[in-house]
């Protein structure tokens, strides 16, 4: 993926000072709690630790601001933000955030620990089938429509906020969506953005027109557009626009009309191919207006009702786990003949 050109970051005057704290680093006792134990990833404003908690070693990811956003109100904002709305919400395919705690003055999120990839770390091996990205599509679709009841709006939505994740002892894939920082919600109509274009240059690939055109237009809608942006890309491998500067990107998003399905995939059917087409409509009323809605329209093109489909998972997330099941029955027995079988039970847990 090309990416358009963001020009040179100036450190703001209130960073200056915050820039020279240091990072936690392996072992640093945080909040009187937490253990740091690895980095576990960057993002533009904030890295995320593995830590323990100090008496009972359960895991967390640990969502530290970088030393010169840490005074920055706008991204403190974000970070409460983000919290407030991941427990507003309260989905099982939102990640679990814990609570709000400082170091030194210096906040910071205590999430669930995940294992795992991210939906961009899964599409960097090829793009899916129809069938599997609908599979791992429909819970975040549920997510969001819960969310949007709430009068919540995530606002960047992208493969890279997705994460596919296998909580220990399940045999079925999950999947969760981060990063509620800049989100909407209620009436709340503030951008909650940095002034640097590096911490948001990734987002603009997803972004509706109209939150480049006007703002105060955005809705829920915004993020059937941006979904209907990561199910392209799911399905061909590219996002629907791309391009060599920030500029010409925006242009191309707010101007041209999106590529066609089936131009990169021939074997698409027609029906995803428009309705693909109608979530990445310019005008917001062109679209489907619900999550709800959307997630039926998918199933209809799957040919299958989606409660059918929610059932057929359940039911085959039943099927291994009874399967593992007699694995296990088998491997105890006092023949020894279930020896092989006792190394295939543990490969699988």
């Amino acid at each position: 993926m090309q990416t358009p050109e963001s020009g040179a970051e100036r450190t703001p005057a209130w960073g200056v000072a915050s820039a020279l704290r240091p990072l936690p680093h392996a072992g640093e006792l945080l909040a009187g709690k937490y253990v740091v134990a690895r980095t576990l990833g960057h993002g533009g404003i904030s890295v995320v630790y593995e830590a323990h908690h100090v008496r009972t070693g359960r895991p967390f990811a640990l969502k530290w601001l970088l030393p010169r956003f840490a005074e920055d109100p706008v991204a403190s904002a974000r970070l409460a933000r983000e919290a407030e709305v991941a427990c507003a919400i309260g989905h099982p395919s939102v990640v679990d955030i814990y609570d709000i705690a400082t170091h030194r003055d210096h906040p910071f999120l205590v999430m669930e620990r995940l294992s795992g990839e991210t939906l961009a770390d899964r599409l960097a091996r090829g793009p899916l089938a129809f069938r599997a990205s609908l599979a791992l599509l429909l819970p975040v679709l549920e997510a969001l429509d819960e969310a949007h009841a709430l009068t919540i709006v995530h606002r960047d939505l992208k493969p890279e906020n997705l994460y596919l994740t296998r909580p220990r002892r399940s045999v079925e894939e999950r999947i969760k969506i981060l990063d509620f920082g800049v989100s909407k919600y209620g009436a709340d109509a503030d951008e909650l953005r940095l002034t640097s274009s590096q911490a948001v240059i990734g987002t603009h690939y997803y972004m509706a027109p109209e939150q480049k055109a006007d703002p105060t237009r955005e809705d829920g809608r915004a993020d059937i557009y941006a979904i209907g942006g990561v199910l392209f890309e799911a399905l061909t491998g590219r996002p629907p626009f791309t391009g060599e500067t920030l500029p010409e990107l925006v242009y191309r998003i707010t101007r041209e009309p999106a590529p066609r399905l089936r131009q990169l995939v021939p074997s698409a059917a027609p029906a995803l191919e428009e309705l693909v087409a109608s979530c990445l409509a310019k005008d917001p009323e062109e679209r489907p207006r619900t999550m709800a809605e959307l997630a039926g329209w998918l199933c209809d093109v799957a040919e299958r009702p989606l409660a059918d489909w929610m059932c057929a998972r359940q039911d085959t997330a039943s099927m291994l786990r009874g399967e593992l099941e007699l694995l296990v029955a088998r491997a105890r027995r006092p023949d020894g003949e279930g020896e092989g079988d006792a190394a295939a039970a543990a490969d699988t847990l």
